[in-house]
């Protein structure tokens, strides 16, 4: 009889650190994967020397490395392993694994090895892509292809919408033997890796990147779901129009910012929230689009009254009275009489902030054009991270990846089945009507080039790291926190004893003026007192947030559960695992088992039990101090080592020989 096994070595009462050993046994044959390896990032300390000690054991044991997403709690540990002994592949989609490759140089270039060491370790890691566009097991849709790895035993995935090319692993395995894969299908069964998965579209849409995550098949005849908790406490108010209202919002604070001439810090996480601010910070400030639904001035209805054709045509060959006088015919009545030699003398109470800066744009270039000079200062935006800027490009190469040719609808238009993109990007870049897949992603690519082009001198700072401890940010917050002139956006979690947590308990007004006395901020060599600070700060970041809440996550065991269902919970603190399993346990449905498993402890998937670890014999105890001094090549389950100086390549096609002998 197969089983399948869990070993959680991560992520269990913690946010960081994500790491889950799996074995396969069959009557022949065990098998060893690994479902992410994620460093803990300032928690999990009690569990370290255990976790290093479980996985130098099974290091070298293991075939596959399975990758939900690039962010570092995910993803942190594959140095390590490798020189544990894991010398397997690693599988991740494409986006992912170009995503990994950046995140890790970098973790590496922080901790101070040199770039030759780094080249060096990159090199043997062995990536593959599971969502390849062309060859060997050509990628065919989320879910509508499994790929065999051992016997009974193959691997697909889901779209989990967390950050770009983050993915759900959805595994198929049966207890009973049969040749090769002639399984009949109600004795599959099938257990889910969520990773962490990203806000639903329905209840709470803040982003227009990506498409909704994809909820486990509701016709598995038994499945086991490992899901994520970090919001597991967590219930956000249900509100519509949600991305609308943080457009608006951020619209107001720039439109502030920009008539009293602020520049702005925005400290942001490196991977997905650069990206999300700056299409954010793009969709605020264009003006080459113009957003008719949400907007009370139209500049059609203006095209209309004047007989012209375009919006150049409107504007040419006038002096500046004729410019503000004709911007006052269609200004609602109180701006009316409010003629001015100043363009900030013009009111716009009536219009949206983002439909404000939009025209304030188009005007003062107008003007500028007539009369020479330069009334108001319009954002332009710096990128102050080579990490950002290199995470950008992936963005740009990677969103416009899709499924198959587009197909014809019967209004003769064409649906495009983007692996990421959403339907909402294009509405709102007026990008869903075209009728050519070229023409629409050579535009998409034009977009998202100016979301993320990179201006030298901006008004607008966007920098690494979002909880504003490391990176580049810490030398930008000791200017801009002590210059009334500044404003410091957060737009994301803050984690406490951090300086970002500092920043929003005091944006929050949670300080008396004893505690912005005490408590000082550590920006590099130089420390600052909350008393001190002078900028103002803006706290954007429940509009910010990669990941579903409680109502989300029970959802998507309830929404498709038919069928029996296990859910086991982990990447979550205590607190929110346990009210997590307290929500789903009130939903009452029949067939449905929640644990919350435990660190280092076998979980038998086909009994549902705990399991004791098996006695380690002497044998199996093996000197890692020494073993680090050896290179090593994995063949046939077994591991050769041999000296540093040894050439690899030699080595290989003497063991080449031997076998054939």
């Amino acid at each position: 009889m197969n089983t399948v096994r869990l070993k959680f070595l991560g992520g269990i009462g913690t946010v960081t650190g994500s790491c889950t050993l799996m074995e396969y046994k069959t009557n022949d044959e065990t098998h060893y994967f690994l479902i992410d390896a994620g460093m803990y990032q300032g928690e999990g300390e009690d569990t370290l020397e255990t976790r290093e000690k479980v996985l130098k054991r099974y290091a070298g044991k293991i075939e596959i490395m399975f990758i939900t997403h690039a962010h570092l709690d995910h993803i942190g540990l594959l140095p390590e392993l490798r020189e544990w002994g894991f010398d397997g592949k690693i599988y991740g989609t494409k986006a992912t694994i170009e995503l990994m490759k950046v995140m890790l140089e970098d973790m590496l270039k922080i901790k101070g090895l040199p770039s030759l060491q780094i080249q060096k370790i990159m090199k043997k890691f062995k990536f593959y892509a599971v969502d390849k566009n062309r060859g060997e097991n050509t990628f065919k849709g989320f879910g509508r292809q499994y790929s065999t790895i051992a016997h009974n035993f193959g691997v697909s995935i889901l779209r989990s919408s967390h950050i770009l090319g983050s993915c759900v692993w959805l595994f198929r395995w049966c207890e009973n033997e049969h040749e090769k894969d002639n399984v009949p299908k109600e004795e599959w069964k099938y257990i889910y890796f969520t990773g962490d998965i990203g806000p639903g579209r329905k209840e709470f849409h803040t982003n227009i990147l990506f498409k909704g995550h994809q909820l486990p098949f509701s016709n598995n005849p038994e499945k086991t779901v490992i899901m994520e908790s970090t919001y597991g406490e967590t219930v956000r108010t249900k509100r519509d129009n949600v991305y609308q209202e943080k457009i608006a919002k951020l619209s107001e604070i720039i439109l502030t910012n920009m008539q009293n001439n602020r520049s702005i810090l925005i400290p942001v996480f490196a991977l997905d929230r650069a990206q999300q601010i700056l299409v954010d910070l793009y969709n605020v400030t264009r003006f080459e689009v113009w957003n008719e639904k949400s907007s009370k001035l139209l500049w059609e209805d203006i095209l209309l009254q004047e007989g012209k054709s375009n919006i150049d045509d409107l504007f040419f060959n006038k002096t500046e009275d004729e410019l503000i006088e004709l911007i006052n015919r269609y200004l609602p009545e109180k701006t009316k009489g409010t003629k001015g030699k100043q363009i900030s003398g013009i009111l716009f109470q009536n219009l949206l902030p983002e439909d404000e800066i939009k025209l304030r744009k188009r005007l003062n270039r107008e003007l500028n054009h007539t009369r020479g000079d330069k009334k108001i200062t319009f954002p332009s935006i710096t990128i102050a991270s080579p990490l950002i800027e290199k995470i950008n490009k992936i963005y740009i190469e990677n969103l416009t990846d899709d499924v198959g040719p587009p197909s014809r609808q019967e209004d003769g238009k064409y649906d495009f089945n983007y692996k990421y993109l959403s339907d909402e990007f294009l509405r709102e870049f007026n990008l869903n009507d075209e009728s050519i897949s070229r023409e629409q992603k050579n535009k998409i690519k034009t977009i998202l080039e100016k979301c993320f082009n990179v201006r030298k001198k901006g008004n607008i700072t966007v920098s690494a790291s979002g909880m504003c401890d490391h990176g580049a940010v810490v030398g930008l917050l000791e200017k801009h926190l002590a210059d009334e002139n500044s404003t410091v956006i957060l737009t994301g979690y803050q984690a406490k004893d951090t300086n970002g947590f500092l920043l929003k308990n005091y944006s929050e007004g949670k300080y008396n003026e004893d505690d912005k006395e005490k408590n000082r901020l550590s920006l590099g060599k130089t420390e600052l007192r909350l008393s001190e600070i002078r900028c103002k700060i803006e706290n954007l970041s429940e509009y910010y947030s990669g990941h579903a809440d409680q109502r989300q996550l029970v959802n998507y065991i309830i929404e498709p559960h038919k069928t029996a269902t296990t859910v086991l919970l982990n990447h979550g603190t205590e607190t929110a695992r346990k009210s997590l399993k307290e929500a789903l346990d009130q939903e009452d449905k029949e067939n449905l088992l929640v644990f919350l498993p435990e660190f280092n402890k076998w979980f038998n998937v086909g009994s549902k039990e705990h399991e004791e670890d098996e006695t380690e014999e002497e044998n199996e105890i093996i000197d890692f101090e020494t073993i680090q001094q050896y290179n090593n090549i994995h063949v046939d389950g077994l591991h050769i080592y041999f000296p540093l100086g040894y050439d690899e390549t030699k080595m290989r096609n003497i063991i080449e020989h031997i076998q054939k002998m």
